[in-house]
C-alpha cells in the first residue's frame, strides 16, 4: 500500500491510497466465495469477475475489505489524528490495475485551555426541605396505588376500562380499536379531548366520543381528521393511596436525600466543565461535528431500536424529519466533543498516564457491567477499545482534579 497525503489545510486533509492488484485479487477470492455460499444460484465465475456487471456487489465488497484492512495503518503512516468519519472516493478498483482511492477527514484541531484549576462555583443547596420530602413521599404513594372498582360516575384520576373502536367517515380504521383497555383520565395517553369525554360516565354506558387528530400526527392518513370513537365503559376504578409506613418514609427521606446530593454533585460538574469549555480556544471543523453528529443519531437509534421503534417512525411521531433532529444533536455532539478535548488537554498538560494495571481493572469493570468476559468485552469494543479506555482512564483523572481543585462558593 502507498500513502500520499493530497492536502492538509483549514483542518481537513485528503490521503490518496494506492493498492496494488494481488491484495485486491487476494480481497476478491474471499468475497467470492463469501458470496456463493450465502447464494447457491449464483452461477458467475471467478475469473474476470472485477469486470463483470453481476459481479460489481462482490467487487464493492472486496474494495471494502480492503479499505477497513488499511484504514488504520493508513492514518499512522501518514502521521495524523483523524477527528472525523472519512469521506472516501474510489477511482478505480481492477485487478490488472489495483485500488486506488480517497479519503477525506478533519484533523483533530490544537486546544488552547483557560483556567482548568481553583474554579470558582456556587455550592447548590444539598439539605432536603419537608416540601421535598412530602413530594417524594406522595409520589411513592401514587405509585404504589392499587385500583379499586367504584359504583358511581367516573372523575379524573380514575381508571376506566373501556372497549373502543374508531371510525373515520363512518368506516373503522386501522388501529383505531382496543378491547379491556385501562385508560387513566387525565393521562394525556389518548388524543386530546377523548379523556375529558369519559368524565362523568358510570360502568355500562356507550359514549360517543368525538376528537380531532392533532395535524402533526404521525399516521398521514389521520392527521388533522375529525374522527368519532365508540366507547363502551365497562368498568371504573380509583386509585386507593395507602400511606406509607414509618419504615417506608423514612427511607423514601434517605433516597430523596441521596437523590438531591447527587443532583448537587452533577450542577457542580455543569458549572465547572461549562466554565472550562466557555475559556478554551479551539476551532472544531465542520466535519468533525458532523461525525459526532452521526454517532449521536446513532446512540439514540439503538435506544429507541431496544424500546421496539424505529427511528424514522420516532421522527413520524414528533412531526420532524431525521435531518431535523440531528440538526438539534449539533449542540450535545459540539459539547461532548469539546469535553473530550479539555479533558485530554488537562490530561496532557498534567502529564498523566495510564498503567497496565489500571487498563486491566477498566476492562474488568466494563466486564462485569455488562456480564462477560474480558476477552469477549474486547472483541464487543473493536479495533480502537484499548485507545479508548486508556483515554478514559486519562479524562478520568483530569476530572477528579478538576473536581479536588474546585472552589464551592456559598
Amino acid at each position: 500500500m502507498e500513502v500520499t497525503i493530497l492536502s492538509q489545510e483549514k483542518g481537513m486533509a485528503v490521503l490518496k491510497l494506492t493498492v496494488p492488484g494481488e491484495e485486491l485479487t487476494k480481497a476478491l477470492d474471499g468475497a467470492y466465495n463469501v458470496y456463493k455460499k450465502n447464494h447457491e444460484d449464483f452461477d458467475v465465475e471467478r475469473a474476470g469477475i472485477d469486470m463483470n456487471p453481476d459481479g460489481q456487489v462482490i467487487l464493492r465488497q472486496a474494495v471494502q475489505d480492503i479499505m477497513s484492512d488499511n484504514y488504520t495503518k493508513a492514518i499512522a503512516e501518514a502521521g495524523l489524528t483523524v477527528a472525523s468519519e472519512p469521506q472516501i472516493s474510489v477511482m478505480k478498483a481492477t485487478e490488472a490495475e489495483g485500488v486506488e482511492y480517497q479519503m477525506r477527514f478533519a484533523l483533530r484541531p490544537e486546544i488552547r485551555l483557560g483556567q482548568y484549576k481553583g474554579i470558582h462555583v456556587k455550592m447548590p443547596d444539598t439539605e432536603l426541605t419537608e416540601e421535598e420530602f412530602l413530594a417524594a413521599v406522595k409520589q411513592v404513594e401514587e405509585m404504589n396505588a392499587e385500583p379499586k372498582t367504584v359504583d358511581r360516575p367516573s372523575e379524573m384520576g380514575d381508571v376506566t376500562i373501556i372497549d373502543f373502536t374508531g371510525y373515520l367517515d363512518g368506516v373503522p380504521f386501522d388501529g383505531g380499536a382496543g378491547h379491556d383497555y385501562a385508560l387513566t383520565l387525565g393521562s394525556g395517553t389518548f388524543i386530546p379531548g377523548f379523556e375529558e369525554q369519559l368524565v362523568g360516565k358510570s360502568a355500562g354506558e356507550n359514549v360517543l366520543v368525538t376528537v380531532t387528530f392533532p395535524e402533526n400526527y404521525h399516521e398521514p392518513s389521520l392527521a388533522g381528521k375529525l374522527t368519532q370513537f365508540r366507547v363502551s365503559v365497562k368498568n371504573v376504578q380509583s386509585l386507593v393511596v395507602e400511606p406509607l409506613t414509618e419504615e417506608v418514609r423514612a427511607q423514601v427521606r434517605e433516597a430523596a436525600q441521596q437523590q438531591k446530593r447527587a443532583l448537587a454533585d452533577q450542577q457542580i460538574e455543569d458549572q465547572v466543565l461549562g466554565k472550562i469549555i466557555s475559556d478554551a480556544q479551539v476551532e472544531l471543523p465542520e466535519a468533525m461535528v458532523d461525525s459526532e453528529v452521526n454517532i449521536c443519531m446513532q446512540q439514540f437509534a439503538g435506544e429507541l431500536s431496544a424500546q421496539g421503534m424505529a427511528l424514522d417512525e420516532y421522527a413520524k411521531r414528533i412531526g420532524k424529519t431525521t435531518r431535523e433532529m440531528a440538526e438539534e444533536m449539533r449542540p450535545l455532539a459540539t459539547r461532548r466533543i469539546m469535553l473530550r478535548m479539555v479533558l485530554g488537554a488537562i490530561a496532557e498538560a498534567e502529564g498523566f498516564t495510564v498503567t497496565e494495571e489500571e487498563v486491566a481493572g477498566q476492562w474488568e469493570a466494563m466486564a462485569k457491567q455488562y456480564g462477560v468476559d474480558v476477552p469477549r468485552m474486547k472483541l464487543y469494543a473493536g479495533e480502537g477499545g484499548e485507545e479508548q479506555v486508556r483515554a478514559d482512564i486519562l479524562n478520568q483523572k483530569a476530572y477528579t482534579l478538576l473536581r479536588e481543585s474546585t472552589i464551592l462558593d456559598a
